[in-house]
């Protein structure tokens, strides 16, 4: 918040400052416990206030002794205009489209420029750099700064190692590195334990949950994988990426109507998340709601970024009242435009029953490093590959390297 303060008949700007407004609500009946307004200078008094809060809270929930096995970090920079740019690239960062997470990365990179010992700022940006290839468009190349998921992985593990180098014990960074070796290497049985034991140290994490989710379900242990994106999500009910995440992991473990109800609700809270629309097109087609189940694919395809005209073509076909060969031609139309595979295009290739040329996609995926890849396998799109014996080669361990 900005003020001005009157001086001898004229106003002058007085320092930002900033006020937050605190409430403890008891769920079971909406009474408010708790409520009171703090206000400080924008420095680094900031970090004293915020420890005052939570302290405060603790309190009044008779949690001390947990505040004293986790402290709040007081003073994560003294320089206000990295922190100021860190904030900013927080805020982006959370709305994961391709264009917001560009403009985080850059604010991120000027947070460590203007002070390169704020290891807070370094994990963000490596966090970043790790969830990047999910969200970048693969229509063109020119919008992304890096040239492929491979790269991207390399720049998130190098800002973690820099974060770590200041701050050992910063679990955000000691995560993210972990994923990040995960995604270049496959290796899910050196990453399981080493997530396992930052969740252990941040077991209110949900980020961390969902990347110990995926190195779960790469290494076939579906069960668990559904126990820890259900967590994510109880964590964070509303997020769009931990409930198609747990979609998912219920329709692969035989509970589609739940794996419905939690996708519906992305798409309702969030009409602008592609990859919810491609999961349950995908269930809705194997239920036999064809046109609503093509509706969805479609919608997909048009949020990526990909011809509307020629993903009309593809929903009129997934539908059942069009041509098949006309709607692979507009896919291979799709494929000739990206610049790194789509695992997902390979989903509408399957259920177009091009199953070759499906596999031809995933497994230049492979050849490109494409991480999200790894924990692909249970998706529904890919339902009709499963017997497939070059489907389960994509998995294998010697595979990836």
């Amino acid at each position: 918040m900005w003020s001005a303060a009157a001086w001898n008949g004229r106003i002058r700007p007085r320092a930002p400052h900033v006020r937050i407004r605190s409430e403890l609500v008891r769920t079971a009946d909406n009474k408010v416990i708790r409520g009171q307004t703090y206000e400080a200078p924008f420095t680094d008094q900031v970090f004293a206030l915020q420890e005052r809060i939570a302290l405060q809270v603790l309190e009044t929930l008779q949690a001390r002794t947990e505040s004293r096995k986790h402290p709040p970090r007081i003073i994560p920079t003294h320089n206000m205009e990295a922190y100021r740019e860190y904030l900013i690239g927080r805020s982006l960062a959370a709305v994961r489209t391709d264009e917001a997470l560009k403009s985080a990365i850059r604010h991120y990179q000027q947070a460590t420029a203007r002070d390169s010992s704020f290891a807070m700022a370094y994990a963000a940006l490596a966090t970043a750099w790790v969830v990047y290839p999910n969200f970048w468009s693969r229509t063109d190349s020119s919008r992304n700064l890096a040239p492929s998921s491979a790269v991207a992985y390399a720049m998130s593990e190098k800002a973690a190692q820099q974060a770590l180098s200041i701050d050992l014990d910063l679990f955000e960074a000691r995560a993210t590195l972990a994923y990040a070796k995960f995604l270049i290497t496959a290796e899910s049985g050196r990453a399981i334990p080493e997530l396992e034991a930052v969740v252990q140290q941040a077991p209110d994490d949900p980020t961390i949950r969902t990347w110990y989710r995926h190195a779960l379900g790469a290494a076939g242990r579906e069960v668990e994988a559904l126990q820890q994106s259900q967590r994510a999500v109880e964590l964070d009910p509303l997020a769009p990426v931990g409930n198609t995440i747990l979609g998912v992991d219920l329709a692969a473990t035989g509970d589609t109507a739940a794996a419905l109800v939690a996708l519906r609700r992305v798409v309702e809270l969030n009409p602008g998340f592609a990859a919810a629309y491609m999961v349950l097109g995908a269930l809705l087609l194997q239920r036999g709601e064809t046109a609503a189940g093509a509706a969805s694919l479609c919608r997909f395809l048009v949020l990526r970024g990909y011809d509307v005209t020629r993903a009309g073509v593809v929903e009129a076909a997934l539908a059942g009242r069009g041509s098949r060969a006309e709607a692979i031609e507009a896919l291979e139309g799709f494929t000739r435009t990206e610049w790194e595979p789509e695992v997902r295009l390979a989903g509408f290739f399957a259920l177009l029953g091009a199953r070759g040329r499906a596999l031809d996609i995933l497994e230049a995926a492979r050849a490109r490093r494409v991480g999200d890849l790894l924990f692909m396998r249970y998706q529904p799109f890919l339902a009709p590959l499963r017997r497939e014996p070059r489907f389960e080669a994509i998995w294998a361990r010697d595979a990836w390297h």
